[in-house]
């Protein structure tokens, strides 16, 4: 039996969660969504590696993007400091999804 790797190969330096490996079937391995297979980190070009070991192959997926998930928390970026009474107040509040990314897109 046959096992079939994934791996990240291209795009930002970011950790493939889920379910990595998987033994073929009839010589097909499926990575379904129950195997959580996903990324936290916004990204683009992300590609993906499909590897067996014996005899040794890889093959590679096309070029994908991670965009943000919904929005979840606010987050102040850039915190006020020294402030003398009677001055303006400088920070920065930045909307983000539940992995700390920036949600740019959306109700403003």
């Amino acid at each position: 039996i046959q096992t079939v790797t994934i791996t990240r190969s291209g795009g930002p330096v970011a950790t493939l969660n889920g379910t990595t490996s998987k033994a073929a079937v009839a010589g097909v391995a499926s990575f379904a969504a129950a195997e959580s297979l996903d990324f936290t980190l916004v990204g683009s070009n992300y590609t993906l590696d499909a590897s067996i070991s014996s005899p040794v192959a890889t093959d590679t997926s096309n070029t994908f993007d991670i965009t943000h998930a919904a929005a979840t928390q606010i987050a102040i970026t850039t915190q006020p400091t020294g402030v003398i009474a009677g001055t303006d107040i400088s920070l920065v509040a930045t909307i983000q999804d539940a992995f700390g990314n920036t949600v740019t897109t959306g109700a403003d």
